[in-house]
C-alpha cells in the first residue's frame, strides 16, 4: 500500500488538474481537512463563473466538495 498523500502534494494535483481544464484561479485555492472523528479527508473549493449572453448575465456558483474516509 502507498503511503498517504501529503496536503501539500493532494493541493498541488488538485490546482494542475484545475488550472488544466481552464478553471478560474479561485477554484484553485483548495481547503484540505483531515478529521479523527469520524477519520476522513475532505477537500473542498468555492468559485463562481459568470456568462454572458446577449440579454443578461448570469453568475453560476459552485462549492465541489469530495469526502473520503482514511
Amino acid at each position: 500500500m502507498p503511503p498517504p498523500s501529503t496536503n501539500g502534494t493532494i493541493r498541488r494535483r488538485i490546482q494542475a488538474a484545475a488550472q488544466d481544464i481552464g478553471l478560474p484561479p479561485e477554484a484553485q485555492q483548495i481547503k484540505i481537512a483531515r478529521r479523527a472523528s469520524p477519520r476522513e479527508i475532505v477537500i473542498e473549493t468555492e468559485y463562481s463563473e459568470t456568462v454572458q449572453l446577449p440579454l443578461f448575465n448570469h453568475t453560476f456558483n459552485f462549492h465541489p466538495k469530495a469526502t473520503q474516509p482514511l
